[in-house]
């Protein structure tokens, strides 16, 4: 019986490796991430934070689009940290994670990531919050916040259809 005991947690431990390597311990890690970046107000305020000087924006001799690009940098490496931790987590706590597993989490999450910030920018771009006075209310009096949950609610939808083809790719 002792010799049982000692094995049962490892035993444990082998069924949620079983689990993060299918379509549902993808998706499971693709959300946590998800949540993530739904705090990550950087592009979806970055030229609400510029306030008054966001007309500068179209003297300065460097073109838009690269402006744009220059702006939504900080909101993308912010989102590569909870991506670089859960993976470290993972691999540490996880024996069995496969490196398909961990190739499909970065994949899928960067262009999340990359196409979530252009999406706040864009939201941003379109209607932009410059008068305020405390870095503080660009944040909270902000309506674009809610376009923030809403586009990661919907990447959540996203990633879960994707599971489901992922499923017939067989992870």
């Amino acid at each position: 019986g002792m010799h049982n005991q000692i094995h049962s947690p490892k035993l444990h431990q082998n069924d949620f490796s079983k689990f993060i390597n299918t379509n549902f311990g993808l998706m499971g890690s693709l959300v946590a991430i998800l949540v993530f970046y739904m705090f990550n107000y950087t592009s979806v305020t970055s030229i609400s934070r510029d306030a008054q000087n966001a007309v500068f924006i179209k003297y300065i001799p460097i073109s838009l689009e690269k402006q744009i690009m220059y702006k939504i940098m900080p909101g993308i490496l912010l989102n590569m940290f909870p991506i670089i931790y859960l993976l470290i987590f993972m691999i540490c706590f996880i024996p069995g994670i496969v490196l398909k597993t961990i190739v499909y989490i970065v994949i899928v999450s960067m262009l999340i990531n990359v196409l979530n910030n252009v999406l706040m920018i864009l939201v941003d771009l379109k209607n932009p919050k410059l008068k305020w006075i405390t870095e503080q209310a660009v944040v909270k009096q902000n309506f674009n916040m809610f376009f923030a949950m809403a586009f990661v609610g919907v990447e959540v939808l996203l990633v879960f259809i994707l599971g489901m083809f992922i499923n017939e790719l067989d992870l």
